[in-house]
């Protein structure tokens, strides 16, 4: 007899199947996001707009492809789409989310840049205070930095679509004296915050040289060169372990990847093999564990189903003998990532409220199929039991590494940790997230002094229109 399925499980499926992204398709989501990110940075608009497009449609929940889509639709001329694509996604925020306040907060930023990409000033300067005003509860200087300087920006660039082409000038608008005055002193506390802020360095100095005013701030002469438009470097440390910090985890995993390859390559700026790199990290993160955290090692190599040459259980293993374990550790074969991650659930203990984490080290992309499982569906499996993964790569974050950082990111992101990679040629440690935040850097256009009214009318500037 031909089994029938309930109505209401029936109904339960499809609705699951509508919910999520075909089989295979996340990790692909992953990818086109990461190039995506990759094409922004090179300023590369309709490259970037295609494959941000590509993984929105994929999981259109996913909090970080709908702002890097809707900003990146903005930026290229269709922030009213891009505004409806960040409000969709940015109603997806889980309140399990370590990060669900900042993103609150970022949500009114957020919108209020995009309206500043559709020049439409007046309604981007209620969401910037809105973001400003709720980010002061939860100090961050860097992004106080770049909210203040934003809200200066659509300050003095509120000044209605008036045309004026008086005395043989091109067509222009003018800018009120109040509005200048007014966006001076929020590129002054965007500074106060940040006095390293690029973009409001060179709209302080503009406004200072425009207004005459006496700066409080060491202005150069190369302020006012093009400075960069995206500044991914801020708040890096060279320790890792500020970047990773793990001393908030009651059961620490040490997953390292002891494939050939690490012995094939260097870090450059060390003069020694990725392997030995590896090695000190993990020794020097051990270092700074508190003695309370249970410990516990795995390794990733030899081939698909060989067995670690390390499995220890968190908490069956003290300090000074995983320090020996690592030192003498030996390279062994290839990188069976997934195989190799599907089992280490096992290796914590079975308290649900204890708070674990893997450290994992690594220098390439997974090479095993794990019995047909997507490695970013099955890292969601991760989550529900309470795992984060952070990642320390010697990877660079370019197009060449395509694979790799598509796992790591879904893995990071549906897990709720970090990657952190080494700058091979400088031994600087650098978290890889691409910030839609940083990338806000937007700076005044030129004010021209003008006498459209005649001698009557002696502080008038204009701004010439595009």
């Amino acid at each position: 007899m031909k089994e029938i399925i309930p109505i209401s499980l029936l109904f339960f499926l499809i609705i699951l199947n509508s919910s999520t992204a075909p089989f295979g398709s996340v990790r692909s989501a992953y990818k086109h996001h990461y190039r995506g990110n990759i094409y922004y940075q090179k300023d590369d608009l309709n490259k970037a707009e295609f494959h941000f497009r590509r993984a929105f449609q994929s999981i259109p929940t996913n909090y970080g492809f709908a702002l890097s889509y809707g900003v990146c639709l903005a930026r290229n001329g269709k922030a009213n789409k891009g505004l409806q694509v960040f409000r969709s996604g940015s109603s997806n925020i889980a309140r399990e989310d370590p990060e669900y306040q900042q993103k609150r907060i970022l949500k009114h930023f957020f919108e209020g840049l995009i309206l500043c990409y559709d020049k439409n000033y007046d309604a981007a300067i209620h969401r910037i205070r809105k973001s400003i005003s709720l980010q002061k509860q939860t100090p961050n200087a860097a992004y106080l930095s770049i909210f203040y300087n934003t809200l200066g920006y659509a300050t003095l660039l509120n000044q209605g679509k008036a045309d004026f082409g008086r005395a043989g000038l091109p067509p222009h608008y003018h800018v009120h004296k109040r509005d200048m005055d007014r966006a001076f002193e929020y590129f002054g506390e965007a500074l106060n915050y940040n006095a390293d802020n690029p973009s409001a360095l060179y709209n302080y100095k503009v406004l200072s040289d425009t207004l005459k005013r006496t700066s409080q701030y060491n202005l150069s002469s190369d302020t006012t060169a093009n400075v960069l438009k995206y500044v991914t470097e801020w708040n890096v440390s060279n320790d890792v372990f500020e970047l990773l910090d793990f001393s908030s985890y009651e059961e620490v995993l040490f997953l390292l990847d002891i494939s050939g390859s690490m012995v094939m390559e260097k870090v450059v700026c060390k003069g020694k093999d990725r392997f030995s790199v590896m090695k000190e990290t993990a020794l020097h993160i051990l270092r700074k564990m508190p003695e309370t955290t249970q410990l516990g090692i795995a390794t990733i190599g030899g081939d698909c189903g060989t067995a670690p040459k390390l499995w220890i259980e968190t908490g069956k293993i003290d300090i000074k003998e995983l320090q020996q374990n690592i030192t003498f550790l030996a390279p062994d074969g290839t990188t069976p990532l997934l195989t190799i991650l599907q089992e280490t659930p096992l290796l914590f203990s079975a308290k649900s409220k204890r708070r674990k984490a893997i450290f994992f080290i690594s220098d390439g992309a997974n090479i095993c199929s794990g019995g047909g499982v997507d490695i970013c569906d099955w890292s969601e499996r991760l989550n529900r039991q309470g795992i984060t993964i952070n990642i320390f790569t010697f990877l660079d974050a370019t197009l060449n590494h395509v694979n790799a950082f598509a796992e790591y990111s879904c893995l990071a992101d549906n897990t709720h940790g970090k990657i952190v990679y080494m700058d091979n040629l400088r031994c600087k440690i650098e978290e890889y997230s691409f910030e839609f935040v940083e990338s806000a850097q937007l700076q005044i256009p030129t004010l021209h002094k003008v006498a459209c009214f005649g001698p009557s009318v002696k502080d008038l500037w204009a701004i010439y229109k595009e």
